[in-house]
C-alpha cells in the first residue's frame, strides 16, 4: 500500500473515462502533473515494497489534495483499445522491466546501446539554439550524449530510424549528429502528413521519406526503429502521440493503431515482428519489485516495469 507522512492510504484506481490527458488550461506542458521519475526519485518509490510513490509525488510536485492520488491511478481498455486488442490478439510481456531504477534517458541510452554516458559539453552558442527548439525545458544539461548505438553493428542498408521531429539515435551517438555522417537515407518521418512544412523545410537535408510509405510499398528495412512525438522534444510540432504524462493517451492509441495497420497491409507483415514498450514507468505506481542484477552498469535492480507487447504473425497469443 502507499501512505502519505500522516498515515492516509492511497489505494490503486482507474481513471476516469474522459480522463485521457492531465492537461490544465493554457498548460500545454505542465510539469506539476509529471510524476518524477529521476534516480533520487525512484529510489524514494520503491523504498518500503514499492510503497513511497505517493509521498513522492506529493514531495516533488506539491500537488493538490485532490491530484495526490495520480501515480496510483491507472487506464483500462476503454482509455487503451489498441493495446486492449493487441495484447488479446498478440503476446503480453508481463515482467519486462526498465533497464535502470532512474529516468528517460539512462533507460533510452541502455535500449540504443546498451549503457549509459555522460552528457557531451554543448558549446555556448549551440546551446542558445536548443533551449529556442526545445522551450520551457530546463536544459542546463541538455540530453545529448555520444555512445556508440546498436546501429553501427548493422550496414545503413538494414536500418531506418523514424520519428515525428528530432530522432532520439541523433541525440545518443555522435556519428550521427556530425556534418560528414548525416546519414539522410537512414532517417524518415513517421507520417509525413502530419509534419508541419516548418518542420520538412528545417529538415529537408537530414531527413527522408516516411514509415507509412516504406510500409506500403514493401521497403521496410531489416530493422526499423519508431520514436514518438514527445511532449517535451518539439521544435514547430507541439503535439504529441508518446503517453508521457501530461500527454493526451488517445493520440498514442492512434499512432499504434496507424503503425499496426500499415504493418499488417504491407507486403512484408508476414516476415514481421513488431516490439511496443516504453523506456521508464513515467512514475507510476507498480507492485512489483524490480529484481536484481549483476553487471557493471552501477545499478543494484533493474528498473520497475514498463508495458510491452511484441506482434507479428508469428505471435501466439499468450502472456510471456
Amino acid at each position: 500500500k502507499n501512505v502519505d507522512r500522516d498515515g492516509n492510504e492511497y489505494p490503486v484506481w482507474e481513471f476516469q473515462p474522459d480522463q485521457t490527458a492531465f492537461l490544465k488550461p493554457g498548460k500545454p506542458y505542465d510539469q506539476s502533473l509529471d510524476p518524477c521519475h529521476s534516480i533520487e526519485c525512484v529510489r524514494a518509490q520503491l523504498a518500503g515494497g514499492n510503497g513511497g510513490f505517493v509521498q513522492n509525488f506529493i514531495d516533488m510536485k506539491n500537488p493538490a489534495p485532490e491530484d495526490c492520488r495520480l501515480p496510483m491511478g491507472h487506464y483500462t481498455a476503454q482509455h487503451v483499445p489498441a493495446y486492449d486488442f493487441l495484447a488479446r490478439q498478440y503476446c503480453v510481456c508481463d515482467a519486462w522491466h526498465a533497464s535502470v531504477p532512474g529516468d528517460t534517458w539512462p533507460n533510452r541510452l541502455f535500449s540504443l546501446a546498451g549503457r549509459e554516458g555522460p552528457h557531451v559539453l554543448v558549446e555556448r552558442g549551440l546551446l542558445d539554439v536548443i533551449k529556442k527548439l526545445f522551450p520551457g525545458k530546463p536544459l542546463a544539461a541538455p540530453p545529448i550524449y555520444d555512445v556508440p548505438a546498436f546501429t553501427r553493428h548493422l550496414d545503413n542498408a538494414q536500418w531506418r530510424w523514424y520519428s515525428h521531429d528530432p530522432a532520439t539515435l541523433r541525440a545518443a551517438d555522435g556519428r550521427y549528429r556530425g556534418p560528414f555522417h548525416v546519414d539522410r537515407d537512414n532517417f524518415a518521418y513517421f507520417n509525413r502528413k502530419k509534419v508541419s512544412i516548418f518542420t520538412e523545410l528545417s529538415e529537408a537535408l537530414i531527413v527522408g521519406d516516411s514509415f507509412l510509405d516504406d510500409a506500403a510499398s514493401g521497403n521496410l528495412r531489416a530493422v526499423s526503429w519508431i520514436d514518438p512525438n514527445f511532449i517535451d522534444l518539439h521544435i514547430f510540432d507541439p503535439g504529441s502521440s508518446d503517453d508521457h504524462p501530461p500527454s493526451d493517451i488517445k493520440a498514442g492509441q492512434a499512432l499504434i493503431m496507424d503503425l499496426y495497420h500499415a504493418l499488417v497491409n504491407s507486403p512484408q507483415w508476414e516476415d514481421t515482428m513488431l516490439v511496443i514498450t516504453y523506456d521508464e514507468h513515467g512514475g507510476f505506481y507498480d507492485h512489483v519489485a524490480p529484481p536484481p542484477v549483476d553487471d557493471d552498469s552501477g545499478h543494484a535492480t533493474y528498473g520497475v516495469r514498463v508495458p510491452a507487447l511484441v506482434i507479428g504473425p508469428r505471435v501466439k497469443n499468450h502472456v510471456c
